[in-house]
């Protein structure tokens, strides 16, 4: 930690490692020398690995593969990385499907790390887990649709289930509509919403009414039924800067003040000019300035 406290007090940018190219920094987590990582995959499970067992190296270093580290099947994708300090802790953890289930599972049911990774969560034929989030019990849960619909409930609404159990409904779905994002209202902030063809939004949260989970929800941002989808969402502050990914592999880093606040069911303004045979398909909290997204071809910023 005393490098990093040595960059804030010399102006050094906290992201200036190293990076394979077309790669960047999405999540910064702080952790104990005896805490924990956990690594949850889209396929419901989690790998569990010992902070102390991460090579430290120097703050430039690129670091080594998590497949490596954990021994893992590379066939799984992970969906989140958590870090606690104690597996026995207070604490509680959501997962959020693409088919709109919710599960709400103790912390301290995971206490019993395993080699090669447990069950965490177990989902539908079709369904995979999409994210997973760390409470305290007392939150609210914001899930976003693609069809740009949202709905805002009580953490206490999602019942405290087993590893094993499959979860309840969250948000009801219409047709191919599908769960893009899991979002945690801690600050009480704004929300931000980004579409594949390069419109953005952001609404307060207070636009969106607590409700009951597993209904439609209200509408989050215009998007154009046919041809136009929402690749993602998060809570953001002024300071924040996201990353913005396309499936051709092109990153552009945005400053969410850059984004005007709107009301709800506005249409989004374009901060991405993206192909017709191109879209967005990651939206990410990054770490780092908006700009420093590395020698990767970037999308051309309106904003």
């Amino acid at each position: 930690m005393h490098l990093y406290r040595r960059r804030v007090t010399t102006g050094t940018p906290l992201a200036a490692m190293d990076r394979f190219p077309g790669d960047y920094l999405e999540r910064v987590m702080v952790a104990r020398t005896r805490g924990w990582l956990l690594c949850f995959t889209n396929r419901g499970h989690v790998h569990f690995l010992r902070v102390d067992d991460i090579p430290e190296g120097p703050l430039s270093s690129r670091g080594r593969s998590v497949w490596n580290l954990l021994g893992a099947d590379r066939r799984d994708t992970i969906v989140a990385s958590r870090s606690v300090d104690d597996l026995g802790e207070p604490g509680n953890v959501i997962f959020a499907t693409r088919l709109g289930q919710v599960k709400r599972t103790r912390l301290n049911d995971f206490a019993a790390a395993k080699s090669g990774g447990v069950i965490a969560a177990r989902t539908r034929q079709g369904d995979v887990i999409l994210d997973v989030a760390l409470t305290g019990g007392d939150d609210e849960i914001l899930l976003v649709t693609s069809a740009g619909r949202g709905i805002r409930f009580p953490e206490a609404e999602i019942p405290i289930m087993g590893r094993l159990a499959q979860g309840v409904k969250g948000v009801a779905l219409r047709d191919e509509d599908e769960v893009v994002a899991l979002v945690v209202v801690k600050r009480q902030a704004s929300v931000l919403l980004v579409t594949d063809r390069g419109n953005a939004g952001r609404t307060s949260v207070s636009e969106f009414p607590l409700r009951k989970r597993g209904g439609l929800g209200v509408s989050a941002i215009s998007v154009a039924a046919a041809t136009e989808r929402v690749a993602g969402a998060l809570e953001a502050l002024d300071d924040d800067n996201v990353m913005l990914v396309s499936a051709s592999g092109a990153l552009l880093g945005l400053s969410a003040k850059k984004v005007r606040q709107r009301r709800r069911n506005a249409v989004g303004q374009r901060v991405a000019a993206v192909g017709p045979a191109d879209r967005i398909v990651s939206v990410t909290r990054m770490h780092g300035d908006a700009g420093s997204a590395g020698e990767a071809d970037q999308f051309d910023l309106l904003t």
